[in-house]
């Protein structure tokens, strides 16, 4: 009898193991596919330029801390109509290398009068641009691989400094210059799927 019920736990305990195992892998396998059905847009902003910044340094990165700004901007000029949208992303990673991203939108539209009194758009333009700052010391900098930051695919500007502030003056500066601060994300679902 007690044989008997130590086998039917032993099968319990392995067909729970085998679940789980399972679970895990089916996990990896459709993570992308998870990630677009449970993070929203910021979230999955913040995961892409993850990716990117792992991109370029060649080293899986862990964030501690996010912090992300958005701005958008509209003139009307003689000829021509700009909007401008720009979202800035700060991270920082759990041994301190910290990751500012200028990420901006620009878009032109050119008017020319028909003759009629009305103007005419003759054509739209789109600039965008995406820019990597790392700031640290040169012993992040060389784990990173970004002591020779000639990669012709990004524009990345390295800053070597000891100091650790910027994420907590960061959010002063972009305040003062009417961006918003955006916090609907969450850092442990950006973690989980990155």
């Amino acid at each position: 009898m007690k044989n008997a019920k130590s086998r039917k736990i032993k099968i319990i305990l392995i067909l729970m193991t085998g679940l789980i195992a399972f679970l895990v892998v089916t996990f990896l396998i459709f993570k992308d596919n998870l990630a677009n059905l449970f993070l929203n847009k910021n979230e999955l902003y913040i995961r892409e330029q993850i990716e990117t910044v792992s991109d370029i340094t060649s080293h899986h990165i862990s964030v501690k801390d996010i912090r992300m700004y958005h701005t958008t901007d509209a003139d009307k000029l003689t000829d021509e109509q700009v909007a401008t949208a720009t979202n800035v992303l700060y991270l920082i990673t759990n041994d301190d290398l910290q990751i500012h991203i200028d990420d901006s939108t620009h878009c032109y539209e050119y008017f020319t009068d028909n003759g009629f009194g009305s103007p005419q758009n003759d054509h739209r333009y789109y600039a965008m641009s995406e820019v990597y700052y790392f700031s640290g010391t040169r012993s992040l900098f060389d784990k990173y691989n970004l002591t020779n930051t000639a990669n012709a695919d990004y524009e990345i500007h390295t800053f070597e400094t000891d100091k650790t502030d910027s994420l907590e003056r960061s959010r002063d500066i972009y305040l003062q210059m009417d961006y918003k601060e955006i916090t609907d994300f969450s850092l442990w679902k950006i973690k989980l799927f990155s």
